[in-house]
């Protein structure tokens, strides 16, 4: 069966996800080079291996560059970064054509490299595809227009949307399949936030245990306004590096914590997590999953601060118990927050719901 241009952006937009959880802060992108109907080249980007995607294709293809076609998922670069860009390499090459599946939101790039590869002669096409790329790179594409990290919730519930019993017991509502999931998710996105609360009563270890990244740090957020935690907490206990613990708190630095200390100014009676947020940036943080308890999870959507709800439903019913969204209530459905659904999957016995606010 001969191969089309349907085929190539397809095989592009795979390779994209081979990127998952290894390119932030920068974006996921796959790339393959075409000659005569055939690949020559393909290669999709790593951050601990620098080179972009493009550059690693056009390594792989070598002399078979020349008066070929190159199938991008995003616009190649055209800044200086760690790297060169990736449009000079593309325009030295001797590639005729480039498709390109979305253009680059990065105000530095935005169009200006469909510009230059045109102004040297090599014919553009801009694809328009499904809704899949935006989805894959939402964090960057939030990251680096607002200036902000995607927010995401994990929440696992039973289907009267409980999160734990009355006396707190949580262990487990969903099953392992469910729970091995999680990791992933966290995988997905690049550091974890949770409440005082949840260390106190879980002393996790809130560390990443789906697969080892090289060069980019699993961050560990605890929003601790009274500086409850203790040096003995199971979060200091990781001897992993690339596992940063950072502490919200309104109180003062003391010596014997593991972790790096921010002050956090006062907002309506709770921290200011507006404040959280642009401070995780600074650390070049493009997400954050949220697995805090009810209280923490309740202020960052009250606050209008979340963009994704992953939601794990257990076919199990608790009756009285700790709900995962325990805020003051609307009087009218109209009022109500509602969400867009995305996609479902299912794990046995469990399933997860994923939503856009």
């Amino acid at each position: 069966m001969e191969k089309n241009e349907s085929y190539f952006i397809e095989r592009a937009i795979r390779l994209a996800h081979l990127g998952i959880g290894l390119t932030s802060p920068n974006p996921t992108v796959g790339c393959v080079i075409v000659k005569d109907g055939e690949i020559v080249g393909e290669g999709y980007h790593i951050y601990s291996k620098k080179d972009h995607a493009e550059v690693v294709a056009l390594k792989k293809a070598g002399r078979n560059t020349k008066n070929s076609t190159m199938y991008v998922t995003l616009e190649p670069c055209f800044h200086h970064g760690r790297t060169p860009p990736c449009v000079d390499r593309i325009i030295e090459s001797g590639i005729k054509e480039v498709v390109i599946l979305m253009i680059d939101p990065n105000p530095l790039v935005a169009g200006k490299s469909v510009d230059k590869l045109r102004q040297n002669g090599i014919s553009v096409k801009v694809v328009k595809t499904d809704k899949r790329l935006k989805r894959l790179n939402e964090d960057f594409i939030k990251f680096i227009t607002k200036k902000l990290p995607f927010v995401a919730i994990k929440v696992a519930s039973t289907l009267d949307g409980k999160i734990a019993t009355k006396t707190g017991d949580s262990k487990w509502i969903t099953g392992k399949v469910a729970r091995k999931y999680t990791h992933f998710l966290r995988y997905r996105y690049n550091s974890i936030l949770v409440g005082i609360n949840t260390i106190l009563k879980d002393d996790p270890l809130l560390t990443c245990r789906y697969k080892k990244r090289k060069d980019i740090p699993f961050y560990r957020f605890v929003i601790d306004p009274d500086l409850r935690i203790t040096s003995d907490a199971r979060i200091f206990n990781s001897d992993d590096v690339l596992s940063p613990v950072v502490i919200f708190t309104k109180k003062g630095k003391y010596e014997d914590l593991n972790g790096k200390i921010v002050n956090v100014p006062d907002k309506n009676g709770i921290l200011d997590l507006d404040f959280i947020l642009k401070k995780i940036c600074e650390l070049n943080v493009s997400s954050v999953l949220i697995e805090g308890g009810g209280y923490t999870i309740s202020k960052f959507i009250e606050a209008n601060l979340v963009d994704k709800l992953h939601l794990f439903l257990s076919p199990k019913l608790m009756g009285e118990g700790k709900s995962f969204f325990p805020f003051e209530g609307v009087l009218k459905m109209e009022d109500a927050i509602k969400l867009k659904f995305e996609s479902i999957k299912r794990f046995k016995e469990d399933v997860l719901l994923n939503f856009y606010f």
